[in-house]
């Protein structure tokens, strides 16, 4: 089924190795400036643009790659239709109670605002671009809310260390992911009032699913 959590059918100890995921298959904004095409897109809108929504447009961009397929696809195929998130709700689908809590219903504005603002800002300049990254069918409000609800939902943050005395990577550790999930953190972020601390957002296959029950649960 498309959308569902992991269950465990044993104990699980602390300590305990359960997966791991080489970040070769990590989906991050850097997929997208290594791309022949989406690299100069992202060179193009230079300051325009920030990193959770080059994260969002990169995943929208390799979920339309045909021939050949993403070698995310598996991946892709794993991942919701429909995220039911508040923001992606019309006035009359909120529910009586939802209504009732003024932090639910503030942080819902926030949300959208933040879809909003940023596909306002995007949409239009990337289809209007020379390159051509996208058809104009793959790139609608709606395709970039539900990408951008993918990436809220279910994206880790992390942050890397600078590479080694040799020249390498360095190390990748997990970051706080909690501040991402704060739509006026967000909004500070795109709007350039807040740098992102060095954080970065992944969507990493199959760890993304640990916290995502098949009735909502965590």
């Amino acid at each position: 089924p498309r959308g569902r959590g992991i269950a465990a059918l044993e104990t699980i100890k602390t300590g305990h190795h359960l997966m791991s995921v080489p970040e070769s298959l990590w989906l991050s904004a850097g997929v997208g400036e290594s791309d022949d095409v989406l690299g100069k897109l992202f060179k193009e809108l230079k300051d325009d643009i920030d990193g959770v929504s080059k994260l969002v447009l990169t995943l929208l961009y390799e979920s339309h790659r045909e021939a050949p397929k993403s070698k995310f696809w598996p991946y892709f195929c794993s991942l919701p239709l429909n995220v039911p998130l508040p923001f992606m709700w019309e006035e009359d689908q909120l529910p009586p109670d939802f209504k009732k809590e003024p932090l639910l219903v503030s942080h819902r504005l926030a949300y959208k605002a933040v879809v909003d603002i940023t596909g306002t800002k995007l949409l239009e300049r990337v289809l209007a671009s020379p390159l051509q990254a996208f058809k104009e069918t793959h790139l609608t409000p709606n395709k970039w809310a539900w990408a951008f609800s993918i990436v809220i939902s279910r994206a880790f943050a992390v942050k890397r260390s600078a590479g080694g005395m040799f020249g390498g990577k360095g190390s990748v550790s997990l970051a706080n992911t909690s501040a991402f999930k704060d739509p006026e953190y967000l909004l500070s972020v795109i709007d350039g009032n807040k740098q992102d601390d060095g954080m970065e957002l992944v969507l990493i296959p199959g760890i993304d699913m640990l916290n995502h029950g098949e009735e909502g649960a965590e």
